[in-house]
């Protein structure tokens, strides 16, 4: 089963050789075909991810619209204004929708404004993209920062080693946490456009599983595995793939396969806990209609699934 990576357009390095080891490339839509992230791209030509631009691309527009946000977001911050800050006060505040699509989406302010959704839902993604990228890039220099203070400190102390992991605080963080509903909202619309092979959603967020399990009142959680390693041999790989497949096409609840019991065996690699939950009879259109409100429908690759499910990772 072939994941896909939500609700961001934005993946780290870390993440996604995480998960290419787990569950091979992960989908990872992208607002535009150019202007992302180049580690994304060398992640693509390594086989971790697979990116995909499900919209017709204009990106010379969306670029634009970018740029004459960033413009309102000084005009309204000053010159020492953070894009996350005019992002966050700006983009989701209710006087403003407005105001973006008369000011910023319009060319011909003569002309009446067409609403845009997918356009709309494109610039959000494209500079929460840009937002995720600088944070994880910040939060890198931090955990540096800590790791040498806590090197220094230990020399000082007559330690080799410091006590404490570098990098825990950048490598638990969690992004979806800020504007979530409107992450999901927004990706939804992606998700609409195109035909994914599986029903199998991945993320890193907890704050995106909670939301989506305040929107849909029957997901269930099915099954937790803690401590486990990305370096799966190839018996667990396959036995926890056959796990998902039997999940995807269970009549939850009243045929759930059995857990696999191989993966808290692992031993070597990373280690990281995953939690996975069952969307029942729920399809990728059906969660992108009911987050983007479009009633959008899209055919699916393989119609053998019956279940959509979804894998939070953590550690």
């Amino acid at each position: 089963m072939k994941p896909v990576y939500f609700p961001f357009t934005y993946i780290t390095e870390p993440v996604a050789r995480q998960l290419s080891q787990l569950f091979g490339p992960a989908i990872v839509y992208l607002p535009m075909s150019s202007g992302f992230p180049e580690s994304m791209r060398q992640l693509q030509a390594d086989g971790c991810i697979d990116l995909r631009v499900p919209c017709p691309d204009d990106g010379d527009r969306l670029m634009r619209s970018c740029r004459e946000f960033k413009s309102w977001g000084e005009q309204h911050y000053g010159d020492g204004a953070s894009l996350k800050k005019a992002f966050r006060d700006g983009f989701y505040n209710q006087s403003f929708t407005a105001q973006i699509q008369s000011d910023i989406l319009s060319y011909d302010k003569s002309s009446e404004v067409i609403p845009d959704p997918l356009f709309s839902a494109r610039l959000f993604l494209l500079m929460a993209q840009e937002l995720d990228a600088q944070q994880n890039d910040l939060d890198q220099e931090l955990a540096l920062s800590m790791a040498a203070e806590r090197e220094l400190f230990a020399r000082m102390n007559g330690r080799e080693k410091p006590l404490d992991a570098p990098g825990e605080q950048a490598k638990n963080k969690d992004y979806g946490a800020v504007m979530t509903a409107s992450r999901l909202s927004a990706w939804s619309y992606l998700l609409g456009k195109d035909a994914p092979e599986s029903c199998f959603l991945v993320t890193t967020s907890r704050s995106t599983v909670n939301q989506m399990m305040e929107t849909f009142h029957d997901m269930r959680q099915v099954s937790v595995f803690e401590d486990i390693s990305c370096d799966l041999g190839q018996p667990q790989r396959d036995e926890l793939t056959q796990y998902l497949e039997a999940l995807s096409q269970t009549q939850w609840p009243d045929a759930a396969p059995r857990v696999c019991q191989g993966l808290s065996s692992a031993t070597n690699g990373d280690r990281i806990n995953l939690s996975f939950y069952i969307l029942p009879g729920m399809s990728p259109q059906a969660i992108s209609a009911r987050f983007s409100r479009t009633g959008d429908t899209i055919q699916l690759s393989d119609q053998i699934q019956k279940n959509t499910l979804i894998c939070l990772v953590e550690g």
